[in-house]
């Protein structure tokens, strides 16, 4: 792994789309948000501004595999696929990865038990995405 890259994890929902980023050298993962699904253009301009404020590198975006077979594709696994196409055909410059997220949300509201609930568990399921995505390289 580059350690001079900037990362974003999304973990995409239908509703919202929850934001954490981290540096590859430093190989932390922080929260950032959330972003309102209210359609692609909305999300596309939102996103721009948190790659140009982060000065992002590669997006990772949580990959929802099914618990007993990870190569069967959910309704939810195209949807993901589909607005990640979509998302790599406008941000130039920033690479797009998948991470599986299998269990991302119960290990979320472990952390924000942890955090006294502050915040939203979108943001702490992408950040648990980028954390493990760390963790692996």
């Amino acid at each position: 792994m580059d350690t001079n890259l900037n990362y974003l994890a999304l973990d995409y929902g239908l509703k919202r789309i929850g934001l954490a980023s981290g540096a590859s050298g430093g190989k932390m993962a922080f929260a950032r948000g959330i972003i309102e699904n209210k359609g692609f253009r909305f999300v596309l301009s939102e996103l721009g501004k948190i790659c140009d404020k982060y000065e992002i590198d590669v997006i990772i975006i949580g990959l929802p595999l099914n618990m007993d077979n990870e190569d069967e594709i959910n309704e939810m696994t195209k949807n993901v696929r589909h607005f990640g196409t979509k998302l790599k055909d406008e941000l130039e410059g920033v690479e797009i990865k998948y991470f599986d997220e299998r269990l991302s949300s119960h290990e979320a509201d472990d952390l924000m038990k942890d955090a006294g609930n502050i915040g939203h568990r979108d943001e702490y399921a992408a950040m648990v995405i980028l954390q493990r995505y760390f963790d692996c390289q």
